[in-house]
C-alpha cells in the first residue's frame, strides 16, 4: 500500500488560493543557487547609480538645462528601468528630469529609524528636507506602493477628512467589488502592523521565506490570477484609509488587479487636486511597481503629466 497524497483530498482551487505553490518555492532557490549572480547585479548598481548618505552632492545630471527635479520616494533599484529615459528623453519637446531616488528608511541601503514613531509622514518630511538640502525648493514626485503614500503626505499642505455620505449606484458596486476580498488583504496588514519585528525576524531568517511573502502579495499580477479576478469581479483593498487632502496637481494611474482599479475619478478628486487620470487596460502591467513592470508605459505618463501645465510644471 502507498501513502495517499494529502493534496488529493483538498478542495480544488486556483494555484495561489492557499499560498505560494510549492513548485515556485523550490524553483526560486534553485535559480538563486545556479543562475543568479549577485556580483553582476552589484556591478550594474554601482555603474548605473551614484550613492550618497546624509550629505548629498550633485548627482548624475541630465544634459537638458530646463530639467524638472523628480523625487522618487521608494527605492533607487526600482527607478533603474526608467532612469535613462527620465534623464534623456527622445526629443526636446518632452521633459527631462533630475532624478533623486532615496530608499525609504529601513529598506534597501537606507538604515532603519533609531526611535519609535518614524512612519510615512516622517519619511515624507525627511525626503522634503533632502530635496531642500539639494537646492530644490520646488520639485515633482512619482511614487507607487509605499512611495505613493509618502508622496501624498509630501504633497499635502493641509489635512482634510471626508465624512460619511450617500453613494451612487456605481460607487456602491465598486465598494462591493472591494469587500469581496477585503478579509484576505486585512489578514496580511494585520499581522504586519501588530508584530512587525516578529515578522522581520521570521522573514529575515530565511531568504526563501522572505521571497515568498512579497511573491504571494503580487499574485494579482500573474496571468492566471488576473483572469480569475476579471471573471469573478474581485480585487484587493480597503476603504478605511484616511489621508490628508493634496492641493498640488495630482496624476492618478489605475492598474488592473489593484485596489483602486475601477474607482471613479470623483473619489480621487475628494482627496486631491486630480488634473490627470488614466485607467489602464487590463492588458497593461503596472501594479505597485510600474517602473519595473512596464517602464515605457510609465515614462509616457510621466512625460504627459509634467510636459504641460496640467502637472503644475510644464509649459503651456
Amino acid at each position: 500500500m502507498s501513502k495517499p497524497n494529502a493534496g488529493s483530498y483538498r478542495p480544488r482551487c486556483s494555484a495561489l488560493c492557499r499560498g505560494s505553490p510549492s513548485i515556485n518555492v523550490t524553483a526560486i532557490p534553485e535559480y538563486w543557487a545556479h543562475k543568479y549572480n549577485w556580483f553582476t547585479v552589484q556591478d550594474s548598481i554601482n555603474r548605473q547609480f551614484r550613492h550618497f548618505m546624509t550629505t548629498v552632492p550633485q548627482t548624475r545630471d541630465t544634459s537638458f538645462t530646463e530639467a524638472v527635479p523628480l523625487h522618487f520616494p521608494e527605492s533607487f533599484l526600482e527607478v533603474g528601468p526608467i532612469f535613462s529615459g527620465l534623464l534623456d528623453p527622445p526629443s526636446r519637446r518632452e521633459p527631462a528630469f533630475r532624478v533623486v531616488a532615496p530608499s525609504i528608511p529601513g529598506f534597501g541601503f537606507s538604515p532603519a529609524p533609531t526611535k519609535p514613531g518614524f512612519g510615512l509622514v516622517e519619511t515624507g518630511e525627511a525626503f522634503h528636507h533632502l530635496m531642500q538640502q539639494l537646492g530644490y525648493q520646488q520639485y515633482v514626485i512619482q511614487g507607487g506602493d509605499f512611495g505613493s503614500h509618502t508622496a501624498r503626505y509630501m504633497g499635502a499642505a493641509y489635512r482634510s477628512r471626508w465624512g460619511p455620505s450617500s453613494t451612487t449606484a456605481k460607487e456602491s458596486s465598486y465598494i462591493e467589488f472591494l469587500q469581496q476580498s477585503e478579509p484576505s488583504t486585512k489578514a496580511f496588514w494585520g499581522i504586519e502592523a501588530m508584530v512587525p519585528l516578529q515578522m522581520g525576524i521570521l522573514l529575515g531568517d530565511s531568504p526563501v521565506g522572505n521571497a515568498m511573502w512579497p511573491y504571494f502579495g503580487m499574485r494579482g499580477l500573474t496571468p492566471d490570477m488576473s483572469g480569475l479576478l476579471r471573471n469573478s469581479s474581485r480585487g484587493e483593498g480597503t476603504l478605511d484609509y484616511t489621508f490628508p487632502y493634496v492641493p498640488v496637481p495630482v496624476g492618478v494611474l489605475q492598474y488592473f488587479g489593484e485596489a483602486g482599479y475601477g474607482a471613479p475619478r470623483d473619489w480621487s478628486a475628494r482627496s486631491g487636486n486630480v488634473t490627470y487620470f488614466s485607467r489602464k487596460d487590463v492588458s497593461v502591467a503596472g501594479g505597485h511597481f510600474p517602473a519595473t513592470a512596464d517602464p515605457e508605459d510609465l515614462l509616457m505618463d510621466i512625460r504627459k503629466f509634467w510636459e504641460t501645465p496640467v502637472g503644475g510644471w510644464g509649459r503651456s
